[in-house]
C-alpha cells in the first residue's frame, strides 16, 4: 500500500500546486485506423460514461456487452476471447498462438488481459472480422482496443469500494496541466478479494485476488505536432484452485495453484505535419509480462484419494508454467493528401517473444521439465488509398504485405524454423446521405505457420501452415439524436483453418496429454450484428446489442470422424446485451443490464456442451454533489449457476472414467462504491 499512499499525497499536494484550470485540450487521436480514414461497420464501442453506469471495472467484464463475443477461461481471471467465432480457449503449450488481439493505448496485451483496470479507460472499441491488413497476424478475428482518457483539465479523485467476498477497492488519479503545451496523468488502483472458491481441505478461500494496476500518461503539444505516452504496471497475485469433480463452489485440493502476472507496458504516438498535404505518425510500443499459472492436477488431496474404494493408495500430481512475454511494436506511416486522393504508406516490425518453463510434479517430486523459447520477427509493407468519389461515397483500399521468420527450440532436442510471405487487403465502400451511411467490405486476413513440438506426434504433424480467412461485409447505420441504428450482416470463409485439439495419453495420468494444431479444416462463418440506442426523454435510454452466428466446420476430419457441419467450440449461435438507464431524478439514476447467449460446444474434438445463459445487472447511482458520487451495484442477482470452462477426459480413480468437468462462473456479487473528485 506504500505507492497507493504516495499517490494519494501527490494528489492532495498537487491541488495548491496546479489549481483548477478551465484549459481544455482537444483530443486529436492519431491512432492508426483514424489515420488510414477507416470507418468500418463491424466497430461496436462503449465509452467512459456507459462503463460507470453499468459498473463495469475489470477488462474481462466488459467483453459480454459486445455481439458476438465469447470468453474462456480455466484460471482465476479470463484472458481468452472469441470474435465471432475465431480465438482462443487456452494456452498450455509452449507456442504463443493469439486470433484476436487486444491493445492498451498501442500496447500489445494479446493474451495478457487479466491485469486490466478500466478505471482511466475513455473507450472500449471492438473491432470485429480480420483486422490483419494494419495489425499483424494476431488480429484475424477482430481486435479489442483499450484508449486511457484524454487529459481535458486538471482534477484529481479519490475512490474507494466494499463488497460481497471480503472485496476492496481503493484508487486515487490525478490529471495535471502543467503548462501550455505539457499534460500528465497519474493513476493507481488497489483491488482484493476472497473469490469464490472455499478449499474445505485447507478451510480458507485459495482463489483470492490482490492485484494493482497503475498507469501513467504524458502529452507535449507544440504547434501541430503532438508526443503521446502511456505507461502502465499491472501485477496480479491470484490464486488458482477452481477445479474439482462435483462441480461446486468447494473444493479439496491440497496443492494449491496461483494465477499471477507482473506486466510493464510502455507506448509513444507522434503526430502531426511535415508539410500541408503531408503528415506523419509514428508508434512505438513494448510490453514484458511475466507470468505464472499452476494448479493441482488431480484436484483433491492424498486423504481423499486414499479413501476411495478400490484406489487406496496415493494419487498427487501438480503442474506449474512460467512464461516471460515480450511484444515489440514499431510503426512509421506518412500520408499524402490532395484533391480527393488520401494515400498512405509505411512500416510495421514488430517481434515477439516468448520464454517457457513447464514442471510436472508427481508426490511432490519434480518428474518432468521442459524449457522452451520462441521468437517471431515480422516485417509489414502498409499502403492505404482513400478516395472520395463524390461528397455522399468514397472508397477505401488498405493493403499489408508481410515477412515472416519464426524460430523455435527446447530441451526436448525439438527445434525449427520458417521463414514466411503473406499479404491481407481491406476494401471498404461507404455511403452518405443525411442520417444514413451504407458500407460494403471485403477483407482478406491471414495468421502466421507454426510448429507443434510434441515428441510423439509424427514430423507432418509437428508443422502446420498458414490460415487465410475471407470476410464479407454489408452494414447500415442511422443516427439522430434520440435513436442510432447499425445493423451488419456478415459472412467470412477461413482456408486451412487452424485448430487446436488434444487427446489423453494415459487416463491414470492427468499430466499425459497430447495436444497440437492441425491445418485440416475448412470453416464458414456467418451472421447478424444489431447496436441499437433509443433515447425517447432525458429520463430514458434503452441500449442493444445482439449478435446471431453460425460458425461451422465445412470439413474436418479427426480420429476417423468427420466434424463436417458441426458448430466451432466456444461459438454460440446468439449473444445478447439489454440495457436500460432510468433518470429517477435529477441526482438519482438506475441502470438495469441483461447479458445472455446461447449453448456451445466445450471442444472441437468432443460432444460436451454448456447451456443458454441469462444474467441481470443493476447498479443504483446517487450523485451526492458535483464532487461525490456513489453507487450500489450486483451482478448476477439471481445468483445463475453456469459455467465458463470445460475439460472432458478422465481423472478419478479407479476407473478414470471419461466424463465431463466444469469451471464454475462468478456466483451473485454486490458492491458499493464511492468516488470524490476535487
Amino acid at each position: 500500500m506504500k505507492i497507493f499512499t504516495l499517490i494519494a499525497l501527490i494528489c492532495i499536494l498537487s491541488s495548491k500546486a496546479f489549481g483548477s484550470s478551465d484549459m481544455e485540450h482537444i483530443e486529436v487521436r492519431g491512432s492508426e485506423s483514424e489515420f488510414f480514414h477507416l470507418s468500418q461497420p463491424a466497430q461496436e464501442s462503449l465509452h467512459r460514461q456507459q462503463l460507470e453506469e453499468r459498473s463495469l471495472f475489470h477488462g474481462e467484464q466488459v467483453l459480454s456487452q459486445f455481439a458476438n463475443i465469447s470468453t474462456a477461461s480455466s484460471t482465476n481471471r479470463l484472458r481468452y476471447f472469441k470474435i465471432r467465432g475465431i480465438g482462443e480457449r487456452s494456452e498450455y503449450d509452449t507456442i504463443p498462438s493469439n486470433s484476436v488481439g487486444l491493445f492498451y493505448d498501442h500496447i500489445d496485451l494479446s493474451g495478457l488481459g487479466g491485469i486490466l483496470a478500466l478505471y482511466d479507460i475513455h473507450q472500449v472499441e471492438v473491432m470485429k472480422g480480420p483486422q490483419t491488413f494494419l495489425f499483424g497476424d494476431s488480429s484475424l478475428g477482430g481486435n479489442v482496443l483499450l484508449s486511457s482518457s484524454e487529459i481535458s483539465r486538471s482534477h484529481r479523485s479519490l475512490w474507494g469500494g466494499l463488497g460481497s467476498q471480503n472485496r476492496n477497492t481503493m484508487g486515487t488519479s490525478l490529471h495535471a496541466e502543467v503548462s501550455d503545451i505539457f499534460s500528465f496523468k497519474l493513476g493507481v488502483q488497489k483491488h482484493e478479494s476472497d473469490g469464490f472458491f472455499y478449499n474445505s481441505y485447507y478451510q480458507k478461500f485459495t482463489s483470492a485476488r490482490d492485484e494493482l494496476f497503475a498507469n501513467l500518461g504524458w502529452q507535449l503539444d507544440w504547434g501541430a505536432s503532438r508526443l503521446r505516452a502511456s505507461h502502465i504496471y499491472g501485477h496480479n497475485d491470484n490464486g488458482n484452485d477452481l477445479w474439482n469433480t462435483d462441480g461446486s463452489y468447494t473444493v479439496l485440493s491440497d496443492k494449491i495453484g496461483e494465477d499471477d502476472q507482473l506486466t510493464h507496458g510502455h507506448s509513444l504516438e507522434w503526430t502531426g505535419p511535415i508539410t500541408e498535404t503531408l503528415q506523419y505518425l509514428v508508434i512505438g510500443s513494448y510490453s514484458l509480462s511475466d507470468q505464472l499459472v499452476s494448479y493441482d492436477e488431480d484436484w483433491n488431496n492424498n486423504t481423499f484419494w486414499n479413501s476411495v474404494t478400490g484406489w487406496e493408495k496415493n494419487y498427487d500430481y501438480f503442474r506449474s508454467y512460467n512464461r516471460r512475454k515480450t511484444n515489440l511494436h514499431l510503426k512509421s506511416l506518412l500520408q499524402h493528401q490532395w484533391g480527393g486522393w488520401n494515400v498512405s504508406y509505411g512500416l510495421h516490425y514488430y517481434q515477439k517473444t516468448e520464454a517457457t518453463d513447464v514442471n510436472s510434479f508427481r508426490n511432490a517430486t519434480l518428474r518432468n521439465s521442459l524449457q522452451a523459447e520462441y521468437q517471431a520477427d515480422k516485417v509489414a509493407l502498409l499502403t492505404n488509398v482513400n478516395y472520395h468519389l463524390s461528397s455522399h461515397s468514397s472508397l477505401n483500399l488498405s493493403s499489408r504485405v508481410e515477412d515472416q521468420d519464426i524460430e523455435y527450440q527446447d530441451t526436448n532436442s525439438f527445434s525449427n524454423q520458417k521463414d514466411n510471405q503473406a499479404w491481407a487487403f481491406n476494401l471498404l465502400y461507404s455511403y452518405t446521405q443525411g442520417p444514413h451511411i451504407w458500407r460494403a467490405l471485403v477483407s482478406r486476413g491471414f495468421k502466421g505457420a507454426g510448429f507443434n513440438p510434441e515428441i510423439n506426434l509424427t514430423p507432418e504433424q509437428q508443422e502446420y501452415e498458414p490460415e487465410y480467412a475471407m470476410n464479407y461485409e454489408i452494414s447500415w447505420e442511422f443516427q439522430k439524436p434520440t435513436f442510432k441504428n447499425n445493423v451488419s450482416l456478415f459472412y467470412m470463409d477461413r482456408r486451412h483453418h487452424q485448430i487446436t485439439t488434444s487427446s489423453q495419453d494415459d487416463p491414470s495420468d492427468p499430466s499425459q496429454f497430447t495436444l497440437f494444431v492441425d491445418n485440416a479444416a475448412q470453416s464458414h462463418h456467418y451472421g447478424l450484428e444489431w447496436q441499437g440506442d433509443w433515447s425517447p426523454s432525458s429520463f430514458f435510454t434503452l441500449q442493444t446489442s445482439v449478435g446471431l452466428m453460425k460458425a461451422q466446420f465445412v470439413e474436418y476430419q479427426l480420429r476417423n470422424r468427420s466434424y463436417g457441419g458441426r458448430e466451432l467450440a466456444h461459438s454460440p449461435s446468439y449473444t445478447f446485451s439489454v440495457t436500460t438507464h432510468f433518470r429517477l431524478t435529477p441526482w438519482l439514476y438506475w441502470n438495469v443490464n441483461s447479458t445472455g447467449r446461447d449453448g456451445f460446444y466445450y471442444s472441437n474434438s468432443h460432444d460436451q456442451t454448456n447451456g443458454p445463459i441469462g444474467l441481470i445487472n443493476s447498479s443504483l447511482h446517487w450523485i451526492v454533489s458535483s464532487r461525490l458520487r456513489m453507487s450500489l451495484w450486483g451482478n448476477n442477482l439471481f445468483s445463475k449457476r453456469y459455467s465458463q470452462r470445460g475439460f472432458y477426459f478422465g481423472n478419478e480413480p479407479p476407473d478414470f472414467e471419461t466424463r465431463l468437468y466444469q469451471q464454475n462462473a462468478n456466483p451473485f456479487e454486490w458492491g458499493v462504491r464511492a468516488q470524490y473528485q476535487f
